[in-house]
């Protein structure tokens, strides 16, 4: 990754099932992350890297507020509804904002 060509991303998921990450929120800071989603299999949290040192937020500025909650109901239903229904669950959330 060239930071002088490619500009860092603003949004990183980690997804740890199986055992807990490593602490990389410093790390995402130092490149200019804005935000992280860390799923654990359980919950999702959300994480603000700008203005001030890295901590838990209660929801994504870059998905419009969606809070924690909201998001990890998504993931719930994911994981039950058919594709099309989990689609159209994610269209109602993005007209109701």
């Amino acid at each position: 990754m060239n930071l002088q060509r490619d500009p860092a991303p603003e949004l990183v998921i980690e997804i740890d099932i199986s055992h807990g990450s490593l602490d990389k929120l410093p790390v995402y800071a130092g490149l200019g992350v804005v935000e992280v989603w860390r799923y654990d299999g359980q919950r999702l949290r959300v994480y603000r890297l700008e203005d001030g040192p890295p901590g838990e937020a209660q929801a994504s500025e870059l998905l419009g507020g969606i809070d924690g909650e909201a998001l990890n109901g998504l993931i719930t239903a994911g994981q039950t509804l058919s594709r099309g229904e989990w689609l159209a669950m994610i269209r109602r959330i993005a007209v109701s904002r």
